[in-house]
């Protein structure tokens, strides 16, 4: 009995690491080992997806640093900082983003809107709305100095941990897809717990800096929430993987502006 049990939790723990080495393959540019994509892999995955965010964060701040020594230029730093989240994870909540601009200024039915989500040609209003992100990504990071950039860097495990609440508690619009697969396979309750501690710690180290800095974050992320079910439900009937990466991209830049400006 002993030996099996050992051997169950060997498995588990297995699970676990697969899982890890799978969220930071899909959602990171970091070097991982090759992980054969089938379900008992995908368990655990979004459990681990603030966790890219966490190390894309210190990332950041790293960099933050060393381009102080290269540097005086803020124009240097900033460019590089703005740049740097997409370089991490290789664009993938980025081209949410851009899919979900195109298939809501089609201002079609909710099929029809899915369809331009999934047609892998880029339309007028991806490129439009995309450059004002980046224009406005760019000029939140400008506001990033030495007194908020560890709050800064932990928003990037914040936005994730809000993201994997909503990928698994709310409704897919389709059948199939990214979400339909993730979200099918993994640990809803893990993920809901994992996500949500997470989201509590950086709120709690926010607001042990900054009280009512931390507690608007609270209410961003819960209205943001909300707003994020309402919009996609109404648009799309539900979510999918291209609108989590849209609500990533847009949550990251909220709150980055929000600890830089209180």
């Amino acid at each position: 009995m002993n030996e099996i049990e050992d051997n169950n939790k060997n498995a588990n723990i297995k699970d676990v690491l697969r899982s890890m080495i799978m969220t930071f393959s899909i959602y990171s540019k970091i070097p991982m080992p090759n992980i054969e994509w089938k379900e008992e892999n995908m368990k655990y995955t979004m459990c681990f997806f603030p966790l890219v965010g966490l190390v894309h964060g210190l990332i950041w701040i790293l960099w933050f640093f060393v381009s102080l020594k290269i540097t005086d230029s803020s124009i240097f730093r900033t460019l590089t900082l703005a740049a740097l989240p997409f370089i991490l994870d290789g664009g993938i909540h980025l081209d949410g983003f851009l899919d979900v601009n195109d298939a809501i200024h089609s201002y079609g039915e909710p099929q029809r809107k899915l369809e331009i989500m999934k047609d892998s040609h880029i339309g007028a209003f991806a490129v439009i709305y995309g450059i004002i992100y980046i224009m406005l990504w760019t000029a939140v990071v400008s506001l990033v100095n030495r007194e908020n950039v560890f709050l800064s860097g932990a928003m990037f495990c914040l936005a994730r941990a809000m993201s994997g609440v909503t990928f698994v508690m709310l409704k897919g619009a389709k059948n199939d897809g990214m979400q339909h697969t993730v979200s099918g396979a993994a640990d809803n309750g893990a993920v809901i717990l994992s996500s949500l501690a997470y989201a509590v710690l950086i709120i709690a180290y926010v607001m042990d800096h900054a009280f009512i800095k931390g507690i608007i974050l609270g209410a961003v992320c819960v209205g943001s929430a909300f707003m994020y079910k309402s919009y996609t439900y109404k648009n799309f009937g539900g979510i999918t993987g291209d609108t989590a990466g849209w609500y990533m991209q847009l949550l990251i830049a909220v709150l980055v502006a929000v600890v830089c400006i209180f």
